[in-house]
């Protein structure tokens, strides 16, 4: 609906972008109050993951906006472009939509069109929402009619795409279909039409992501089907929420096998209703208390509930009870068994047993090494660390496992040698030796690293070279001749501009050497005519004839030409002859006489 310009703010020195509503639109009240709308919605939102809004104003019949100049792509052009993406990279660009939209939500806008699309991504990785074209304020009257379907089918939310009322928790959802397409690379519903795709929101579960991308921990899975729940009060109750989550996500690693849940606690719902629905963390066997009998019918004293320290201290206490009663029987036996022997032996004292002698080898702090019971082999505590690297992730996990090591992945870097989600490296290194249950590093191939192919078809060749040199890719020059490009320029480049190839590519250039050589034909000896019909085949021109008077040929033929047959020339260029006078008498040749010459001027 408009068209946005660079432009330099004379002002402050300082490179914008100018929205300007088309012509075509002007006139037209909805598209006139959809560009008005986002003015006032976004001028007043001033956060780093917003794209800033400098000024407003209309110039004439024209309506303009004067923003951020953001340097980047687009969130589409990434994915398009480098998806699935890395865990940590999800996290860190879904973590600044959440801050934005949580940003925009305290303001009490809803952007309602959250997607790629309007998700820019600067150079250094900063995500910028843009275009809230269609936001509208949380509570006031909507300019669309009732049952009006706003956003885009393939991330609008249910509500949405039944024409409901618009909310954060809308966003949120929106949001989560983002960080969908960011870790599995295709959308998570599909159709030939936006009303089956709308249809398709409403009443289809989306395919788990770790099903397409088994690379992504638990935890984000977790986040993302959380973010996209059907029923509005299951999703996330505000974007911070949604942004601790995904930071939780980072803190437990890329373990793909740690489940990790979303705690999502009470929250006001922005409109005005308490959200009562809570996501309750997992509980191991180990952790989960047993269910309280049924003859318990008083609940226990304050002492011994859970999370009270009385109870240990009544453990204590009743401990010490016991061991008081058990002393006194044991201390009447100590006693009558020192009294009788006292009377047996006398008063003599008592000699003490011989201790036996030290075993040699051995301290006094250590205990002799115990003779394994037989049949029973001792289990090893330690054990070498695997040869991991190589091996697909999957396969170094299991072989993991049967050893009793836990394989996590610790990391992904593009890799020239083994292919995409393969072993680069471990720690610690294979023959290592480990303790059994430990855990191994390694850091997976994402393949050969991608980079775009720069355009380069008209620029010199030199030009060319430098834009693909920076661009990390090779080239190979081919020359051959061209009617319309300048000479050492670039005709054709394979791969095309925009292509996504590894780097370290050959790039393949035509390059025009000029227009192309051709050669001079033998016009001596041939008519006026046969020449002309000669000169015009090959793509060269004539001059008029000089006529001469020479008895080599006959009459009305070529005597001499220029240039001289078999020289290559380019097409276009004037061939020069010589045409013997028709009945003219036999002249004697002078000293200076010779084959004509074309004048200077020509």
């Amino acid at each position: 609906m408009a068209v946005v310009y660079e432009a330099s703010d004379l002002l402050l020195d300082r490179k914008v972008a100018v929205k300007l509503l088309r012509q075509q639109f002007a006139t037209d009240p909805a598209f006139l109050a959809r560009f008005q709308r986002e003015a006032k919605a976004a001028a007043g939102l001033s956060h780093p993951n917003v794209v800033a809004i400098y000024d407003v104003g209309t110039d004439a019949d024209v309506q303009y906006i004067v923003m951020e100049m953001v340097e980047g792509r687009t969130l589409k052009e990434i994915i398009e472009a480098e998806a699935p993406l890395s865990t940590a990279r999800i996290v860190d660009i879904g973590r600044q939509i959440c801050e934005g939209l949580e940003y925009a939500h305290q303001h009490r806008i809803v952007h309602r069109d959250v997607k790629p699309q309007n998700i820019l991504v600067t150079r250094d990785g900063r995500a910028k929402i843009a275009d809230f074209g269609i936001a509208v304020a949380l509570g006031a009257s909507s300019l669309t009619e009732a049952g009006f379907v706003v956003g885009s089918a393939h991330y609008f939310s249910p509500e949405q795409a039944q024409g409901d009322p618009t909310t954060a928790y809308s966003d949120i959802y929106s949001t989560g279909v983002v960080l969908y397409e960011m870790a599995t690379g295709r959308l998570p519903f599909q159709g030939e039409t936006s009303v089956t795709v709308a249809m398709k929101q409403v009443q289809e579960q989306p395919v788990p992501p770790r099903t397409l991308n088994p690379r992504i921990p638990e935890s984000l899975q977790t986040v993302i089907l959380q973010a996209m729940a059907k029923d509005s009060e299951e999703r996330f109750g505000s974007g911070v929420e949604m942004a601790e989550a995904l930071l939780s996500c980072a803190r437990a690693g890329m373990e793909a096998t740690r489940p990790h849940a979303v705690v999502t606690p009470r929250h006001q719902d922005p409109r005005g209703q308490e959200n009562k629905k809570e996501t309750l963390p997992r509980q191991s066997p180990s952790t989960r208390q047993a269910p309280p009998s049924r003859a318990m019918a008083v609940p226990p004293p304050a002492w011994w509930r859970r999370g009270s320290s009385g109870w240990m201290v009544f453990l204590v206490i009743f401990a010490a009870f016991l061991c008081t009663l058990g002393a006194i029987p044991l201390g009447l036996l100590a006693y009558s068994n020192g009294m009788l022997g006292w009377l047996q032996q006398g008063q003599s004292t008592p000699t003490p047993e011989p201790t036996s002698p030290p075993v040699v080898g051995i301290s006094p702090t250590q205990q002799p090494t115990r003779t394994p019971t037989p049949g029973v082999t001792p289990t090893p505590s330690t054990l070498e660390a695997l040869q991991l690297v190589g091996m697909s992730f999957q396969t170094a996990r299991q072989q993991g496992q049967a050893l009793g090591l836990e394989v996590v992945m610790a990391g992904e870097a593009y890799d020239s040698q083994y292919p995409v989600n393969y072993v680069v490296s471990q720690k610690p290194t294979a023959g290592e030796q480990v303790e059994k249950g430990a855990q191994i590093d390694v850091v997976v191939s994402l393949g050969k690293e991608v980079s775009t192919v720069p355009r380069v078809v008209g620029d010199s060749l030199s030009v060319a070279q430098g834009k693909l040199q920076a661009a990390g890719f090779n080239w190979q020059v081919t020359e051959e001749p061209s009617d319309r490009v300048p000479a050492g320029t670039v005709l054709s480049q394979d791969p095309v501009a925009e292509s996504k190839v590894a780097k370290g590519s050959e790039v393949a250039l035509r390059v025009s050497n000029g227009p192309p050589k051709v050669v001079v034909p033998l016009l001596i000896g041939m008519t006026e005519a046969e020449a002309q019909d000669a000169i015009t085949k090959a793509g060269l021109n004539k001059d008029w004839p000089n006529y001469q008077n020479y008895t080599t040929v006959p009459p009305g033929h070529v005597i001499s030409q220029e240039p001289k047959p078999g020289t290559p020339v380019d097409k276009g260029t004037t061939v020069y002859i010589a045409v013997r006078k028709p009945n003219s008498p036999t002249p004697t040749p002078t000293p200076n006489q010779g084959s004509p010459k074309p004048p200077k001027n020509r």
